[in-house]
């Protein structure tokens, strides 16, 4: 079994509601999420990007599943967080599991 170990954290600053996204990407993935969310910033419905960057290691060097696994069975990936301002409802906000399935429906 394989996963990105992708975590997502709600965070309040001064008041303001954002994202944290702890991912591990795959090293010379074509898209460059940081970048895409830098051109899309005035679309409607996209996150707000305020903070991306990839994670360093005491040495400077971008921690990487080859530091922590020594490259054993598998394509590297590196260690990035993105904070983004929130575009979306939480989930606790729904009032029923209709009203959610709804907005997923929706969505789709």
């Amino acid at each position: 079994m394989k996963g990105c170990a992708t975590q997502c954290w709600w965070v309040q600053r001064d008041g303001k509601s954002c994202v944290i996204k702890d991912s591990w990407v795959h090293n010379g993935h074509p898209y460059n999420e940081i970048e895409m969310l830098r051109e899309l910033a005035d679309v409607e419905h996209v996150p707000t990007l305020v903070a991306g960057e990839y994670i360093r290691l005491s040495d400077g060097s971008i921690d990487s599943t080859n530091f922590r696994c020594n490259g054993v069975g598998q394509e590297e990936r590196l260690h990035r967080r993105l904070v983004m301002e929130q575009v979306a409802e939480p989930l606790h906000t729904f009032t029923s599991k209709k009203e959610l399935i709804g907005a997923i429906i929706d969505v789709t």
